[in-house]
């Protein structure tokens, strides 16, 4: 009996410290090694670009971030796209990132139908691209 404690003990703990390790881990994720946020780019990133627009950016970096989110009911069947936001202020659709030099963008974040929507209104369905310049 003895034995099998012993051998089920052998078979069991490293497995719990495998699990107990990649736990630890895991809150960890824009930490340097780790996985990026598919939702950010950072100014580090559009550094590593050769890139003259936000536009450009975007679509070299997160291309999905530029998709239409589809119909969003059976009455309402018109595609969905993301509202462009600049530095917090509306300004308008995808086809504006063309105007902001890549240059002066800190950050680009896309944030999702739901949490746009609740966040600038009932108009923002397709989910919302955040650009916030350098100050």
């Amino acid at each position: 009996m003895r034995a099998i404690r012993t051998r089920a003990a052998r078979l069991v703990l490293p497995v719990a410290a495998t699990l107990a390790l990649a736990c630890a881990g895991a809150g960890r994720r824009n930490a340097p090694g780790l996985a990026h946020d598919p939702n950010l780019i950072t100014a580090d990133e559009i550094s590593t670009v050769n890139a003259m627009t936000a536009y450009d950016v975007v679509k070299r970096l997160r291309p999905h971030f530029l998709v239409s989110r589809g119909p969003t009911s059976i009455v309402d069947t018109r595609p969905t796209t993301p509202v462009v936001y600049l530095d917090g202020v509306r300004y308008g659709d995808i086809s504006t990132l063309v105007g902001i030099e890549a240059s002066h963008v800190a950050t680009i974040r896309y944030i999702t139908g739901p949490e746009a929507q609740q966040r600038f209104g009932s108009d923002n369905v397709g989910g919302a691209i955040l650009v916030t310049t350098k100050q």
